[in-house]
């Protein structure tokens, strides 16, 4: 069975994305997600579903050339000034303790 995977909510409808989640997180729906989706645009959001499972994530990135000025070190500042990290968050990041995924069967990543 094939996942689908989408950086942009509109490509897929709601029913597509509503209709196997499981309705206790409020966190999962689409309603939510995609008031996210449009008010953080500076993250690149991921939803993948295939017909059992859903799953949000997100990239988001850290750049850490703004620490150079807690350094006394002009080579440490030279340093942090080219660091670039992106992160690939998989589950929930809004500090609630609640899955960002509904997960209705086995699967497999491949």
């Amino acid at each position: 069975m094939s996942v689908n995977i989408y950086n942009n909510i509109k490509d897929f409808a709601v029913d597509q994305w509503d209709n196997v989640i499981d309705h206790s997180s409020f966190f999962i729906s689409y309603s939510f997600l995609n008031s996210y989706f449009k008010n953080h645009k500076d993250i690149q959001h991921l939803f993948c579903f295939n017909n059992n499972n859903r799953f949000y994530g997100h990239v988001f990135n850290v750049n850490l050339s703004q620490l150079f000025h807690f350094s006394n070190y002009s080579f440490g500042k030279y340093i942090l000034s080219f660091i670039r990290l992106r992160f690939f968050y998989f589950t929930n990041s809004f500090l609630t303790n609640l899955p960002a995924f509904s997960a209705n069967s086995n699967f497999k990543l491949t």
